[in-house]
């Protein structure tokens, strides 16, 4: 099984990995006062966060180890030392309370605070941004929101990406349409200036521009039906013994509902994630994926240092995306539910 993002998953699931927005939509979407550049890709967009947060070389980051993988390579290409966080197992994001544990042990042993936090909203699942928030405030470590496939997520009022000093998204680039171009959301005034003359001496700020060929109504409408397979799938999955299927609980958590992840326990199923989504494969339907394991067990990451509470391991092992385009049927979407109880009904 290769756990790179599948082509299929990445063909169906364009609009919101890397939208074709204008400068205007980025900006309908982002609020009126939001202040943000676009960048020639993620990793630069990263890359300048991170420097913006005076991260050098043998600097502490603390990362996301599910799902956090660009803002990962991009700490290691700083020649910073990342430092990997398990995640919450009710919404499968960054731990606060592991965030703290860490801080406390590198002032012991080091006498340093890391100089950032990386948080990732994984699937479109906001983190609990009030406790991360708290956490870095009292301990004055900035932090930097990887949003890269959280387009439609909110947490409370305000939507992800402009919470923290910096938040990453990623939208198409009409030169390359493999690779998005990073768009920096900053919320520090007065790195604006500075800001300009750094992107301007490295080249790395993307001028030419933005087609915009996917509206921003376009894409509303495309996750509206998005959330209607999802409440689908909801309904199906909700309530099965050894199937968790996210569902939000809380009030102030505004989650995409753009994708709609499944994990399969295997103490009740067996191993039978591949199983599954082969399955769905064979009968005609693109767009399900693995979820990436935790970067922890990724082999360059191996030797990375890696706080963990075996949540990020167990769902990265048996969690996977059910098809959600916009393109499925009711009836396309109801085929799939069975494929997923059968096979894992089917005896070995």
């Amino acid at each position: 099984m290769d756990y790179k993002i599948f082509k299929d998953f990445s063909a169906v699931n364009t609009s919101l990995l890397s939208p074709n927005f204008s400068l205007e939509d980025i900006q309908m979407y982002l609020g009126e006062g939001a202040k943000f550049k676009v960048l020639k890709s993620v990793r630069d967009a990263f890359r300048t966060a991170l420097q913006f947060c005076n991260v050098a070389e043998g600097d502490v980051v603390l990362v996301q180890s599910l799902g956090a993988k660009t803002a990962l390579d991009s700490v290691l290409s700083l020649k910073a030392t990342p430092i990997l966080i398990d995640s919450e197992a009710s919404n499968w994001n960054i731990s606060a309370m592991m965030i703290e544990m860490v801080i406390n042990q590198c002032v012991v042993m080091t006498g340093v605070r890391p100089k950032a936090v990386i948080v990732k909203h994984h699937l479109g699942v906001p983190a609990f941004m009030d406790e991360v928030m708290a956490v870095c405030k009292r301990h004055q470590i900035p932090f930097i929101e990887d949003c890269i496939g959280a387009l439609g997520a909110k947490f409370e009022d305000k939507v992800c990406g402009t919470m923290g000093q910096y938040g990453i998204y990623s939208v198409a680039n009409p030169q390359d349409p493999t690779n998005g171009l990073g768009v920096l959301v900053h919320a520090v005034p007065e790195f604006d200036e500075f800001l300009d003359r750094h992107l301007k001496h490295d080249q790395l700020e993307h001028t030419e521009p933005l087609k915009g060929g996917f509206s921003l109504t376009d894409w509303e409408n495309e996750l509206e039906r998005r959330r209607q397979i999802y409440n689908r799938y909801l309904d199906a999955f909700n309530d099965v013994k050894g199937l968790s299927f996210f569902q939000n609980k809380l009030p102030y958590i505004h989650p995409s509902n753009a994708y709609s992840p499944l994990v399969i326990d295997p103490l009740k199923f067996g191993d039978r994630r591949e199983e599954v989504i082969n399955a769905i494969v064979s009968a005609g339907f693109a767009g399900s994926c693995p979820f990436s394991p935790s970067l922890n067990t990724y082999e360059p990451y191996k030797k990375l240092t890696f706080y963990s509470c075996r949540v990020g391991i167990n769902v990265g092992a048996n969690g996977f995306v059910l098809p959600s385009q916009p393109s499925l049927t009711d009836q396309n979407v109801d085929d799939i539910i069975q494929i997923v109880f059968d096979t894992l009904n089917k005896k070995k």
